[in-house]
């Protein structure tokens, strides 16, 4: 998916995304305070703070649901956006009711909402946009006891918008680099290639005419003519199956950032468990890899599963699923990937464990080099 994509299906909630909006609430702490300063009774102030445990829900709800999937170049509709924002900051109002000038404490949290849900250039003007408007609204209508009422808010708008921009050039770089990297492979397998095939190629064209001339006049040599190409065909084909397999082998790191977002594509939940960065476990005939690979693309096509969890450590992997489990003949008739996967395993030297998940329901596959 391109990082341009709009998403049409309302997406679901991730728990980083939730932690990554919790982190941020303590500056609604001068909001609840102007509540208790500004209401002398205290029905005015249970309905504040009910309007605030609302507006915490529903600013928590959309951020945890749209934070992770925009870090991933896809952006909610506007449509959606919009509404998100709207009943925001009808939230405000009714919080304004009660806090008066201190509602300006949660412009930030509308800010923070579009900044990081949609695309710099335009989320940081309208992010902007949110903060400035209120806040001049609320300076009309009531007096701020402080200009910090000001001031921290646009301080957090700097915060954000800084913020924002670092992830977005990093992100950017990030890509840049993986396109370089790929550019540099393939520039590779082409130069292997063209080094296998073109030698190749023009030694046994030259030795095809020859055994040609002498088919009729030297037939002994004619015939040891054409062993070599028979001997020279035979390795140039080895050659370049050993190029493509290069090619086409997996990085553990490369296969887990793969997996993951075909599993979040497919709605299934992912859990990772590493011991280390997956760049630092060593994987020397990218066994834990293959195994990753084939593991998953098991789940996304037989298990029907909710959640796929995987467990690295150094010489280990175990992917576990929810799903379906394994059929009855899985262990003698596995004619597809488990079998192959199996075979690779016993080459590499490694032990291959398939069969039911830990509490006795779903699939397990653990490899140990």
């Amino acid at each position: 998916m391109s990082p341009t994509t709009e998403i049409d299906e309302e997406p679901r909630a991730d728990r980083l995304g939730m932690v990554y909006a919790a982190v941020w609430l303590i500056f609604l702490l001068p909001v609840v305070i102007g509540i208790h300063y500004v209401q002398d009774d205290w029905g005015p102030r249970v309905y504040g703070y009910l309007m605030m445990a609302v507006f915490v829900a529903v600013y928590m709800s959309l951020m945890a649901r749209w934070v992770p999937i925009a870090e991933r170049g896809r952006w909610p509709r506007a449509s959606r956006l919009a509404a998100g924002v709207a009943a925001l900051l009808v939230l405000v109002g009714l919080i304004g009711l009660v806090a008066e000038a201190y509602v300006a404490g949660l412009t930030p949290y509308l800010a923070a909402l579009v900044v990081f849900t949609q695309r710099p250039r335009s989320g940081i003007p309208v992010g902007v946009a949110l903060w400035l408007v209120p806040t001049l609204f609320v300076a009309l209508v009531w007096e701020f006891p402080s200009w910090w009422l000001v001031a921290g808010p646009g301080i957090g708008i700097l915060f954000i918008c800084v913020i924002r921009m670092t992830e977005h050039y990093a992100e950017r770089d990030r890509r840049v680099g993986d396109q370089l990297r790929q550019a540099q492979e393939r520039d590779a397998i082409a130069r292997d290639v063209h080094d296998v095939l073109g030698h190749s190629l023009t030694v046994l064209s030259i030795k095809a005419q020859l055994a040609n001339r002498l088919i009729d006049i030297d037939p002994d040599r004619a015939r040891g003519e054409l062993r070599q190409i028979d001997e020279l065909a035979r390795e140039a084909l080895s050659q370049v199956r050993s190029t493509v397999t290069r090619l086409r082998t997996p990085e553990l790191e490369t296969e887990i950032e793969s997996v993951r977002s075909a599993l979040d594509a497919a709605g299934v939940d992912f859990d990772l468990d590493a011991e280390a960065d997956p760049a630092e476990i060593a994987d020397p005939d990218r066994m834990l890899a293959w195994t990753l690979r084939e593991a998953v693309t098991n789940v996304l096509r037989h298990a029907r599963a909710q959640r796929c969890r995987v467990e690295l450590t150094a010489g280990r992997i175990s992917i576990s699923d929810d799903g379906v489990g394994l059929p009855a003949d899985a262990g003698t008739a596995a004619g597809n990937g488990l079998r192959g996967l199996r075979e690779r395993a016993q080459a590499a030297g490694a032990r291959l464990e398939a069969g039911p998940g830990n509490d006795g329901a779903g699939t397990r596959v653990e490899v140990r080099l």
